[in-house]
């Protein structure tokens, strides 16, 4: 049986979009479903389509998708064409990242050109994780329904009301969280990542089991103490947390949009998840700053020597 997986963005989120650039190929958005992987995105011009060729691999656990459009068309600043790819998670692989890549070029060049990549980094869960993963994809997908809604705010409603139904059946807890500095700076001697729990009116933020709570699946909560606000105040560690991002095997571009989980237990022994986003940001260091501005100064030097 196929595992259901959640994942921790590093380099985009759940139906989340990546940068875009104007008449370029881009990857727009990656969702990621129990059976599948949907890929959507723009590709530059529209006289003729381009078809687009997938080739699927596995390596030590991540799971390649290359998607090859062909070569740029003469029109390419003309305007964009949106592609929507739903291709199949290996069947009985244990995958823990996908390393999606789209080029404009053919399968068969030499050295086609790299449009756009992006990186996932999943976690397999079972069991109640399971069905309540399923739930957040399902709101998710509502709340994206509603943006062409009359009422908006009623189906906001109406969505949050699913999700607590949903994983209530599941055995799970509704939570939700808001987590600060909503900016991570790599470089900050910050100590502290702070997120609010909130939870469902008739749950007791007493019944959280505050030494299961973890950040991303990883990090232990410092501490946990309830607020007379109504939520639970937790404190992570803001280094464990950037180590997370500088020791990444992958690559990474900053600045980037990271999700944050805060997953957990009640003394019942009911689950709860919850996430928020983060933007990731990696200072130009001290010295490569000097440079450019000594390469700024000559060039307005230069300048003037010209009008001169």
């Amino acid at each position: 049986m196929k595992k259901k997986m959640t994942f921790f963005a590093l380099a985009g989120i759940l139906a989340g979009t990546a940068a875009q650039n104007a008449w370029a190929d881009n990857i727009d958005a990656i969702i990621v479903t129990p059976d599948s992987v949907v890929v959507t995105g723009t590709l530059s011009g529209c006289a003729e389509p381009r078809e687009i060729t997938p080739l699927l691999s596995t390596l030590d656990a991540t799971y390649f998708i290359d998607l090859f459009a062909g070569p740029l068309p003469l029109d390419a600043e003309a305007c964009n064409t949106a592609f929507t790819q739903t291709l199949p998670l290996p069947e009985g692989d244990e995958i823990t990242q996908l390393a999606v890549s789209l080029y404009a070029g053919n399968a068969d060049e030499e050295a086609p050109a790299l449009a756009d990549t992006e990186t996932i980094v999943l976690q397999s869960n079972s069991g109640d994780e399971q069905c309540q993963a399923d739930c957040w994809l399902s709101y998710d997908l509502c709340l994206a329904d509603c943006e062409g809604a009359i009422d908006i705010d009623l189906c906001r409603s109406e969505c949050e009301a699913s999700r607590a139904v949903c994983l209530t059946d599941c055995g799970t807890v509704d939570t939700t969280v808001l987590c600060t500095p909503e900016t991570l700076n790599l470089a900050s001697k910050g100590r502290w990542v702070t997120c609010k729990l909130f939870t469902e009116e008739d749950v007791a933020l007493e019944d959280i089991d505050t030494a299961s709570i973890l950040l991303n699946g990883e990090i232990s909560a410092d501490r946990a103490v309830i607020s007379d606000d109504g939520y639970l105040n937790i404190k992570f560690s803001r280094a464990a947390l950037s180590t997370m991002f500088t020791t990444s095997v992958e690559p990474l571009t900053f600045p980037l949009t990271s999700e944050l989980v805060v997953s957990g237990s009640m003394i019942d022994g009911r689950d709860f998840l919850a996430t928020d986003t983060v933007r990731v940001i990696k200072p130009v260091a001290k010295k490569v700053k000097a440079q450019k501005k000594v390469k700024a100064q000559k060039k307005v030097k230069a300048q003037k020597k010209v009008k001169k």
